[in-house]
């Protein structure tokens, strides 16, 4: 496990553009996304596609990517403490090396959160920071809440962006390129409904697996396949 400091993860979060004026819907997606690509390159064991991008995702989210729910690492103390059940010098040697590797995780976790602060405190001009009157930063907040809350107060999107969102679910598919792109274009309609800052706009599982079969039924190319899943889905449901 390498240990990112914070000026390693700054360094990827650089590339991030500045919100000119007030925040808008369209602008604090824009940042999310930007900063979930960012955060996917920081090494993270148990998350090797991911990294640490599920720390500012809603768990929903971050579902349409990983099976996997986001944990953040576990605080496991600044001193090691040899545990009682090693009793070997191996056993010991072993402790110290897993707890070492979960310190340099936890202390990435921690640069990471200082990071994003300092970014979103540049990102974002200083009239709709949260921290007292007269003073630059958001307080004590941490990252993912100091992003709610910019979407619970700037962040609701228009009628029309909603529209053009939906509207994606009824393009046609490009049959010239891999399902996994259409698959994709759905998935990112749904992370544009889970921004809502009102929750609970997002569409059923089902409903996005039906727009998606109806992608690939308009292609013309996939008609037995889906005869042949419907048909063992039919099966399914009886044998329960």
């Amino acid at each position: 496990m390498v240990k990112y400091s914070i000026d390693a993860v700054a360094a990827l979060l650089r590339p991030i553009r500045p919100i000119h004026g007030r925040p808008t819907f369209g602008t604090l997606y824009k940042l999310s996304q930007r900063i979930t690509e960012c955060l996917r390159r920081v090494d993270h064991p148990k998350y090797p596609d991911d990294g640490f991008s599920g720390y500012m995702l809603d768990p929903a989210a971050f579902r349409l990517f990983n099976d996997t729910p986001w944990e953040p690492p576990p605080d496991v103390g600044e001193y090691f403490i040899v545990p009682a059940t090693a009793l070997t010098e191996k056993e010991q040697k072993s402790a110290l090396s897993e707890w070492q590797a979960q310190k340099d995780l936890r202390d990435t976790f921690k640069n990471v959160r200082t990071a994003l602060k300092e970014m979103l405190e540049r990102t974002i001009e200083e009239a709709y920071h949260s921290a007292t009157m007269g003073r630059r930063g958001f307080g004590n907040d941490d990252p993912p809440a100091i992003v709610a809350r910019l979407q619970r107060l700037y962040g609701k999107p228009s009628l029309q962006e909603i529209d053009t969102a939906l509207a994606r679910l009824l393009e046609p598919m490009d049959r010239t390129q891999p399902i996994e792109v259409m698959l994709r274009d759905i998935e990112e309609v749904q992370l544009f409904l889970l921004s809502h800052p009102d929750g609970n706009q997002e569409l059923p599982d089902h409903t996005l697996i039906l727009h998606a079969m109806i992608k690939l039924n308009k292609t013309g190319a996939y008609v037995k396949l889906l005869e042949r899943w419907t048909a063992a889905q039919w099966l399914s449901s009886q044998r329960q």
